[in-house]
């Protein structure tokens, strides 16, 4: 317990660590550090590139037949600050399946985008959208998640314990989920997730799922169609019209 509780004060006081992962230690943490004279052998961060891949497609098109598809998204006004996060399942004619959205408070972007993440999964399995592509536009997490599915540790991953404990929680699911494909996409084909992650902070609740047309008002609502219509125009040619979504 004690090697633990050492190991977490180390990973929240490695300040150069934060940029990308976590926020700041608290005054008593740091004080603890200080005072202590507390000694580690710092360890290896990830040197991932959080920037967009020249190979990630800048437009979003459909799964194939039979297959859904989740996008995701976090948003940390300040990071860390105000967070929350927002996704979409959508089938193989690019039509809307499930909404949900979030909020978490105070929190950093990989950490929120994480947590959204987890949520996903999570109606996934509820929903049984078992043959599943999941998409999101930070190339850090997507990384860091398709390398856990090639047998990677989670641990490798973070000095940040907190991520380490998220991406924990994930790597023991996908374990026995292993149908599921990761891939990135830039920030221009992810724009309906991302409006759905900015509505969060009108949230009441921890967790709002279900048909778009409940959960939002109507100007939300007529940029979310417009959002997923042109979706639609930019995927695959011949894809059918997106319609009225209202009642889907």
């Amino acid at each position: 317990m004690w090697n633990t509780i050492c190991q977490n004060i180390k990973e929240t006081l490695l300040l150069h660590n934060w940029s990308q992962e976590d926020f700041p230690s608290t005054p008593q943490e740091q004080s603890i550090w200080n005072n202590w004279n507390l000694q580690w052998n710092q360890e290896p961060r990830s040197k991932e590139s959080s920037r967009p891949s020249k190979c990630s497609p800048e437009k979003w098109t459909p799964p194939p037949m039979h297959m859904f598809q989740l996008n995701f998204n976090g948003s940390s006004k300040g990071n860390p600050g105000d967070a929350g996060f927002g996704e979409i399942f959508r089938d193989c004619r690019g039509l809307p399946l499930l909404t949900f959205f979030g909020s978490r408070g105070w929190d950093s972007n990989n950490l929120v985008e994480l947590k959204g993440l987890w949520q996903g999964l999570i109606l996934a399995h509820i929903n049984r959208f078992f043959l599943l592509i999941i998409e999101g536009d930070s190339q850090l997490i997507i990384h860091m998640i398709s390398k856990i599915m090639q047998g990677a540790p989670s641990k490798k991953f973070s000095n940040s314990w907190r991520m380490a404990k998220r991406l924990e929680l994930i790597e023991e699911w996908l374990s026995s989920h292993r149908e599921i494909t990761f891939k990135h996409i830039q920030r221009t084909g992810n724009k309906v997730a991302n409006l759905l992650a900015n509505i969060r902070v009108n949230c009441e609740l921890e967790l709002r799922s279900g048909p778009i047309s409940s959960l939002v008002s109507e100007a939300q609502l007529m940029e979310f169609n417009n959002l997923v219509k042109n979706d639609l125009k930019q995927g695959e040619e011949n894809r059918p019209d997106a319609g009225d979504l209202r009642s889907y």
